[in-house]
């Protein structure tokens, strides 16, 4: 069976380039098109789903359906919500879908295969309450108007998640009387849950950072992490509801889709595994809810770099003392980044230069731990298509992932970018 080489591409550059697309199947194989950035014709019954149909402002709605922190207040930018005001819904854009249909004839001409790329709960910082049944039912209704609707192999959808690691708050969110009926449908106390959680972070102001250091000097994990701060017992029960509700969301999707008739695929891409239960992310049972899975490895600046970074900061905040150094090496361990030779200071993380996720961390070891935790973590049987940069870092370093994703037995590669791939005019 033949590889599976795809790319993200969005919709106006399939149309008024279809030239890239010739150059990139002779020059790299291409066999799947993930056609992204245009609106989608909805049935008037899914379009009366839209939470925010009728509302006078679309902004007050969007305050009621965000998630909230433990303490009440919304932890992420309302602004990331635009795409959804205006009457539209909730992370899809609806309305005119001729550019749509466009390139799925365009991708279709060429032999190629099209799946659709959708959205979720999150944007940025911002994520609707995955316990909303507004956006849940919205979510369900659209992806199964798109199957019924156009001639895609599969829907893929992305940002289904809490936010990224960086975004602290994001692990203390959201605890509405929303969240507390479903923590109790699926067996959890969230109260209880969230007392712990506050005792937890209360408890860190008390640790010795020279404790702390020591136990991340001698590559300490969660389980040593217990008997420095025995509190983070807490993260597991929290982290496991967390993972419980987007994954019986997502199998609700999947049935819906399924449901139509039609022969397409549904899935959601995944965070990468070392940091995946932080957003909601359970590998083992991905395949109850997809029926593929494609690792999103290629942002390691976004999802790995500024959040060690974050978290070294939350814990100088609340550990006097504690050095830069010591809370990245603790980060690391407990993240099972340690032993890549990762930097030990926030400057030395690059974040502030373009080259900074492939010139200042050891991407080549980092991204080969992840390719092959991802592989081993998913179901034997379920194909596996991790996402790397295709432009942006060297050559070098993408022809040698590739290679190690066909050697730790991934099933093909979804490419952002093919700048270093290949030269086209215009294309990166």
């Amino acid at each position: 069976m033949s590889k599976l080489v795809g790319i993200y591409l969005p919709v106006s550059v399939v149309n008024e380039d279809p030239g890239y697309l010739d150059a990139l199947q002779q020059k790299i194989g291409l066999t799947h098109l993930l056609l992204s950035g245009h609106p989608v014709r909805l049935s008037s019954d899914t379009l009366a789903l839209n939470p925010y149909a009728g509302a006078a402002d679309p902004r007050d709605v969007v305050k009621d359906l965000v998630c909230r922190g433990f303490d009440g207040e919304i932890p992420g930018n309302l602004d990331e919500a635009r795409t959804g005001q205006g009457g539209r819904g909730p992370s899809v854009a609806f309305g005119d879908d001729s550019g749509l249909r466009r390139a799925i004839d365009v991708a279709r001409a060429r032999g190629l295969t099209a799946w659709y790329v959708g959205g979720a709960w999150t944007a940025n910082s911002l994520m609707f309450c995955p316990s909303k049944e507004r956006v849940n039912a919205w979510l369900e209704a659209v992806y199964a108007d798109v199957a019924r609707s156009y001639e895609v192999a599969a829907i893929d959808v992305t940002h289904a998640r809490y936010p990224k690691f960086d975004f602290v708050e994001s692990l203390f969110q959201c605890a509405c009387p929303d969240c507390a009926r479903s923590a109790a449908d699926l067996g959890y106390d969230l109260p209880g849950m969230v007392d712990a959680l506050r005792r937890m972070v209360e408890r860190l102001g008390r640790i010795s950072a020279d404790k702390l250091a020591a136990a991340a000097r001698g590559s300490a994990g969660y389980f040593d992490l217990l008997q420095v701060l025995p509190e983070a017992a807490a993260l597991g029960p929290w982290l496991s509801f967390r993972c419980d509700l987007l994954a019986r969301n997502l199998r609700r999707f999947h049935q819906a889709v399924h449901a139509t008739g039609r022969p397409v695929l549904f899935a959601s891409d995944t965070y990468p595994p070392a940091l995946a239960a932080l957003v909601g992310h359970r590998y083992g049972e991905w395949a109850s809810h997809s029926d593929f899975s494609s690792p999103l490895l290629s942002h390691i600046f976004a999802f790995i770099t500024r959040g060690f970074a974050s978290w070294t900061r939350f814990l100088q905040a609340r550990i006097s003392g504690l050095s830069e150094s010591d809370a990245l090496t603790a980060l690391y361990g407990l993240t099972g980044y340690d032993g890549l030779g990762m930097p030990d200071t926030i400057e030395a993380l690059g974040l502030d230069w373009p080259d900074g996720e492939f010139r200042h961390v050891p991407i080549v070891g980092l991204m080969e731990r992840d390719l092959e935790k991802s592989r081993r973590y998913l179901s034997p049987g379920l194909p596996s298509y991790p996402i790397i940069q295709g432009g942006v870092w060297p050559a070098e370093v993408v022809r040698g992932l590739i290679a190690a994703a066909d050697r730790l037995g991934h099933d093909g590669i979804i490419f952002q970018g093919s700048g270093s791939l290949f030269a086209y005019p215009g294309r990166a």
